[in-house]
């Protein structure tokens, strides 16, 4: 796929790509449940997991977490870019999109690039590194395309490191990785 065209085509046909993320080479998907599953048995990972999901600003992305004091009061003054944030999610917001397995925490990042185009106009993202669980995260095309069997985009991205994560569970901020 050699654009954003493609792409968007993909995802809102619910197909999982490999695409380079401003972070590491990610597989993305639109936000539903079946997603979720698909992307964890392609990665050979546990439903217990939570997945990140891509937001196109933090305001889109107050439909998943509750917020509190604390919580709205240090993504306002400490968002850090090619970051994480493992948060309470809403009840709402569990029961519409994630899997009953979940521990109901959400994690959510705001990537740069043309990633943020392509969730402006499909939606919210799932989006976890190309790798299966514990393995290291792959650094191109044709790695990611013959593990996964999938569609990779072309699109060149600076992703080289994975995100750093940071929870903010319990009014607490606790470094993660």
């Amino acid at each position: 796929m050699k654009n954003n065209k493609e792409v968007i085509e993909k995802l809102n046909n619910n197909e999982v790509i490999g695409f380079p993320t401003d972070t590491v080479f990610a597989l993305i998907a639109k936000l539903n449940k079946k997603n979720i599953s698909k992307i964890n048995k392609m990665k050979n990972r546990d439903e217990n997991q939570p997945i990140q999901i891509l937001f196109s600003s933090l305001r889109e992305a107050t439909i998943s977490f509750e917020e509190d004091y604390f919580v709205m009061n240090y993504l306002s003054n400490n968002y850090e870019k090619r970051t994480s944030y493992l948060l309470k999610a809403k009840d709402e917001f569990n029961n519409k999109y994630l899997t009953k397995e979940y521990k109901r925490n959400v994690l959510i990042r705001i990537p740069e690039g043309d990633i943020l185009d392509i969730i402006k106009e499909v939606g919210p993202l799932l989006a976890t590194s190309a790798n299966k669980h514990k393995k290291e995260p792959m650094t191109n095309n044709d790695e990611v395309t013959n593990e996964f069997q999938i569609s990779v985009s072309n699109i060149k991205q600076n992703s080289n490191k994975a995100s750093k994560i940071i929870s903010l569970i319990d009014q607490e901020i606790k470094e993660i990785r």
